[in-house]
C-alpha cells in the first residue's frame, strides 16, 4: 500500500492576505492533479512568518482567521476530503498561538499549536507567541481540538509537529509514539544558512528512523520579508531512508512535490524493533494528553494524476494556471483553464522509498522527484496572469542547490535579491562600481539573478514579476542592434573591451533575444558608475569598465576629484588651516567616498532603482567603511558574508562558475588585485589588510567572537593552539564545503597555521574588540542585508551589542 502526499512551498509575503490566499489556492489546484491523500503547506504561511511586531495587532489575529475561513471555502471544491495543514497566528484563551490548521471538507477539523518556540538567531517567537503546555482544556472555538491531535484517514495516521518542534528532544514525535502514526507532517519556516540544509537532512533522517515513519517537512521560499531567505525545499524519509530533496530556491510563486511512501513497512519495522516497543511505555516528557480526529477521504485508486490521451506522449505537458498574481480561484474549480499544449511544465511525478537516494537528487527535470513549479511559460502568452512552467535550460530548479557553500550562497542571494526587486516594485539596481571585489560581487549577483530568473520563468514571467512588462518593448530586447549597448560609458584609454562570451554560455540558443543576449536584459536593470579621484588608479577603472562590459551594465565613468577639492577648499578658506595627510588622513580619506554618494544616489532616484550598498561583513566588524560614503544604499547584499569567503567566491566565479552560465574570465582583472579603499595617494601602497589585518585571521577572530561568543582570552587560546598544529590539522582550513578555487596569488590566501606568533595574535585580537566596540553604532545604521550564515553581526536580527560600553579594556589589558 502506498500513501501520498504533496507538499507546497509558497513564497509569500507578510500581512499580503489576498496574494497569500491566492499562492495557496493555486499551489492546492496543481497539488491535486497528483491525487495526494493530504496537502502540507510551511509554517505561518497565511499571514507570513515575518510579520515581527504586527503579530501584536488584533487586525493581524483577525485577518488570519478570515483568511483561514475563506481557504475553508474554497478549498471545499479544490481539495475535497483531503487534509490541507496551513500555519497562522492564531488567538486562543488570552493568548496568541503560532499553529496549523486543518482544514477537511471545508472546515477546521483542529488546530495544532508549536510547543517549542524558536527563540535563537535571527528568531524572536517567544516575544510574539506563547508555547503550548498541556493541560486539561484542549478544546479551541466550536469545540474544536485544539492542541496535540493523532489524524487517521482511515489509510493512515499522521501527526502535525511545528519546524522548532522536530529540533528538540522532547518533541511531539517523542511524547506521541506510541499512537502508531504512520508519518511526521513538519510544517517549518527554516531560514537558510550555508550549510544548514546538512542538519536539516539529518534531522529529517534520523526522525523517520527513530520513529519508524515517514517524515516529510515543507519549508517558505523566498526572501519573505526582507532579510531571511527560505529555499523553499521538501525533505522526505521513511525508516532513515531518504525519498525526496526537492529543488531549492526557486523564483517560481510556488513549488509544488509529490511523495508516496508504505506506511506497511513503516508498522512492520516498529513491530520487529524490541527497542522501539520498550521506548515507547514511558516516552521523554510522559505520555501526551493527545485527541484523535478520524478524517474521512474518498481514496482514489488510481495512482497519480493521468494526462490526456493526447499528451502521453509529451509527459512534460500541463495547463496549470500560475503566477504571482493575486486573483483568488473560483471555489470548486479543480482544474485551471488550459494552456496551449506547447507550453511546457515538468511533469508529475512520484518519489518513493523503492527508488534509490540518487535518483531523489536527480538532475532529470521528469524524474519521478522531480516538483512541479508555479510559473508563466515563455512564449507570446507568458504575459497573462497564468500559466504553466517552461524551464528554459532543462534542469534549472531540479539540481541540487545545496553542498557548494559558493553554489548555496549565489543561488541564495540571487533568489532574495529578485524577491527584493519585485516586493519593493522598483525598477532596477544602482552600483556605484569600483573595480575592486565587493562591488564586482554585487555586480555579479544581481546579473545571474538576471539570468536565472529569465531562465526559469521565461523573459515575458520573469518581466511580470518584477512589473517591468514596459521593458518588453525596449529596443535592446526587440532584438533591435545591440553593438553598443552593453555599456554607455566609454572603454578607457588603453583597455580592451570585453567580449559577451565572457559571461554567456557557448550553447545558448532561443528564439528570445534576451535568453541568448541576457546583457540585453541587465542593461536595462543594472545601472553602474565608476567614480574616480586623483588616487583612483588605471588598474580599477579598467577593471571596473571590464566587468560592466561582460555582465552587459549600464555603465558610465565620471570624475568627482572636483567636487573632492572643492570641499577641501572650503573647509581650509572656513577654518584657515591647510589639510595635509600626515595631520588629516581620516579626513581627506573620508571626504572621497562621502563625495561619490550624491551621484550613485541621483541615479537611483533618476532611474527608480535600488541603490546597492556594497560592504561586507568583515569591513562592517570592524568599521572599516564610510558612512554615508561607501555605507550609502538601501540594500546591502553582500554585508552577511566576510571578505574572505568572498574573495574565494569571486575566484570561483572567475574560474568555475555556476553549473548554468559557467565562469566570468573578466573576474580576473578583479582577483588579481590586492583589495584597497584607494582613497590614500597611491604611493603609500595602502591596502585593506595593512590598514587592518590579513582577512583570514580577522575571519577567525569573528568566527570565535560573533558565532561561538569567545572573549579576547579564550580566542588568544584557540588561536594559539592552531598555530601550534600542522597545517593540515588546522581549524582554520575551509571549514564551508564547496570546491577551492586555484589561488593565484599564495601570499594572499595563506594558510592560517602557523603564521603568526602569540604577539602578532594579540595584537589582533586588541585591534579587533577595540574596533568591534567603536563601531557599534555604525553596525546599527547599515542598509538591510541578507541573513547567510551563523556570523550575522546585524544588530536588529542576530548579534545585540551596546552602542556605548567599556570595550572590553580589562579583558585585553589581561591578555599581556
Amino acid at each position: 500500500m502506498l500513501i501520498r502526499l504533496a507538499t507546497a512551498s509558497v513564497n509569500q509575503t507578510p500581512l499580503d492576505w489576498k496574494g497569500n490566499r491566492t499562492r495557496i489556492l493555486q499551489a492546492a489546484q496543481v497539488a491535486m492533479e497528483g491525487g495526494p491523500e493530504a496537502i502540507l503547506f510551511p509554517e505561518l504561511c497565511i499571514s507570513g512568518y515575518g510579520c515581527e511586531d504586527a503579530f501584536h495587532m488584533p487586525e493581524v489575529w483577525s485577518r488570519s482567521r478570515q483568511s483561514l475561513d475563506i481557504l475553508c471555502e474554497k478549498l471545499a471544491g479544490i481539495a475535497g476530503t483531503v487534509p490541507v495543514i496551513v500555519g497562522l497566528p492564531y488567538m486562543h484563551q488570552g493568548l496568541l498561538y503560532n499553529v496549523a490548521a486543518v482544514i477537511h471538507s471545508g472546515s477546521v477539523t483542529a488546530i495544532v499549536p508549536k510547543q517549542h518556540l524558536a527563540g535563537d538567531g535571527i528568531h524572536y517567537e517567544p516575544r510574539w507567541f506563547h508555547p503550548f503546555k498541556s493541560g486539561p482544556d484542549h478544546t479551541g472555538p466550536e469545540g474544536l481540538p485544539f492542541g496535540p491531535t493523532i489524524f487517521d484517514t482511515g489509510r493512515f495516521r499522521f501527526i502535525v509537529e511545528i519546524c522548532e518542534d522536530s529540533w528538540v528532544d522532547n518533541r511531539p514525535a517523542s511524547q506521541h509514539a506510541g499512537s502508531s502514526y504512520d508519518a511526521i507532517l513538519s510544517p517549518t519556516a527554516s531560514h537558510f544558512s550555508i550549510g544548514k540544509q546538512r542538519i536539516r537532512r539529518q534531522i529529517a533522517l534520523e526522525s523517520s528512523r527513530a520513529f519508524h515513519c515517514a517524515y516529510v517537512s515543507v519549508n517558505l521560499l523566498g526572501n519573505e520579508a526582507g532579510r531571511a531567505i527560505y529555499d523553499g525545499q521538501t525533505l522526505a524519509c521513511q525508516n532513515g531512508n531518504l525519498i525526496l530533496e526537492s529543488p531549492a530556491f526557486s523564483f517560481q510563486p510556488y513549488t509544488v512535490s509529490q511523495i508516496a511512501f508504505d506506511p506497511e513497512a513503516n508498522r512492520s519495522k516498529r513491530v520487529q524493533t524490541h527497542s522501539f516497543r520498550e521506548s515507547i511505555s514511558i516516552p521523554p516528557g510522559g505520555v501526551l494528553e493527545s485527541a484523535t480526529v478520524r478524517l474521512e477521504t474518498h481514496f482514489k485508486k488510481e495512482f497519480g494524476f493521468r494526462l490526456p490521451e493526447e499528451d502521453r506522449a509529451n509527459p512534460t505537458a500541463g495547463n496549470n494556471q500560475v503566477g504571482f498574481g493575486r486573483g483568488e480561484p473560483q471555489s470548486g474549480s479543480l482544474k485551471p483553464e488550459p494552456r496551449p499544449e506547447s507550453q511546457n511544465r515538468p511533469g508529475i511525478g512520484f518519489a518513493t522509498p523503492e527508488r534509490d537516494v540518487a535518483d531523489s537528487l536527480s538532475n532529470d527535470a521528469n524524474s519521478a522527484t522531480q516538483s512541479s513549479s508555479g510559473s508563466k511559460p515563455s512564449g507570446e502568452n507568458a504575459s497573462g496572469t497564468g500559466g504553466g512552467s517552461n524551464i528554459a535550460i532543462p534542469g534549472l530548479v531540479s539540481e541540487k542547490r545545496h553542498g557548494s557553500a559558493y553554489l548555496e550562497f549565489l543561488y541564495a542571494t540571487s533568489l532574495a535579491l529578485f524577491d527584493y526587486l519585485r516586493k519593493s516594485r522598483s525598477r532596477g539596481f544602482a552600483l556605484s562600481l569600483s573595480g575592486g571585489a565587493d562591488s564586482a560581487a554585487c555586480a555579479v549577483l544581481v546579473e545571474r539573478m538576471i539570468r536565472l530568473g529569465i531562465a526559469e520563468l521565461g523573459l515575458a514571467g520573469f518581466l511580470k514579476a518584477i512589473h517591468r512588462e514596459d521593458l518588453l518593448e525596449a529596443p535592446t530586447l526587440r532584438g533591435d542592434d545591440l553593438s553598443d549597448s552593453r555599456t554607455a560609458g566609454q572603454a578607457p584609454n588603453g583597455s580592451n573591451r570585453s567580449s559577451a562570451s565572457d559571461c554567456t554560455p557557448d550553447n545558448s540558443s532561443s528564439a528570445d533575444p534576451a535568453l541568448d543576449r541576457p546583457e540585453s536584459l541587465v542593461r536595462e536593470l543594472l545601472f553602474t558608475v565608476y567614480q574616480g579621484t586623483a588616487q583612483s588608479s588605471d588598474t580599477t577603472r579598467n577593471a571596473a569598465y571590464g566587468i560592466a562590459t561582460a555582465l552587459g551594465a549600464n555603465h558610465q565613468q565620471v570624475s568627482v576629484q572636483s567636487i573632492v577639492e572643492n570641499y577641501v577648499e572650503t573647509y581650509e578658506q572656513s577654518y584657515a588651516r591647510k589639510l595635509t595627510w600626515a595631520a588629516d588622513d581620516l579626513v581627506l580619506q573620508n571626504i572621497q567616498a562621502r563625495a561619490r554618494s550624491p551621484f550613485v544616489w541621483m541615479l537611483a532616484n533618476a532611474t527608480g532603482s535600488l541603490l546597492i550598498a556594497t560592504g561586507n561583513r568583515s569591513e562592517g566588524a570592524v568599521g572599516y567603511c564610510t558612512m554615508d560614503g561607501d555605507t550609502s544604499g538601501g540594500i546591502a547584499p553582500i554585508a552577511g558574508i566576510d571578505k574572505h569567503f568572498l574573495r574565494r567566491w569571486l575566484l570561483f566565479m572567475e574560474q568555475t562558475g555556476d553549473p548554468h552560465f559557467g565562469p566570468i574570465p573578466a573576474l580576473k582583472a578583479i582577483n588579481e588585485q590586492q583589495p584597497t579603499a584607494e582613497l590614500r595617494p597611491g604611493d603609500q601602497n595602502q591596502t585593506d589588510e595593512s590598514d587592518l589585518m590579513a582577512y583570514d585571521l580577522l575571519n577567525r577572530i569573528q568566527k570565535l567572537a560573533v558565532r561561538d561568543r569567545f572573549g579576547p582570552e579564550q580566542i588568544l587560546e584557540r588561536l594559539v593552539r592552531d598555530c601550534d598544529l600542522p597545517r593540515e590539522d588546522s581549524m582554520l582550513r575551509p571549514s564551508i564545503p564547496g570546491s577551492e578555487p586555484q589561488v593565484p596569488n599564495a601570499k594572499t590566501y595563506r594558510p592560517f597555521a602557523g603564521d603568526y606568533s602569540r604577539e602578532q595574535l594579540i595584537q589582533a585580537i586588541k585591534k579587533y574588540f577595540t574596533l568591534w566596540s567603536r563601531n557599534q553604532w555604525k553596525r546599527e545604521r547599515i542598509a538591510v542585508s541578507f541573513h547567510l550564515d551563523d556570523e550575522n553581526i546585524d544588530p536588529r536580527t542576530y548579534f545585540r551589542f551596546p552602542i556605548l560600553s567599556a570595550g572590553f579594556i580589562e579583558e585585553l589589558e589581561e591578555l599581556e
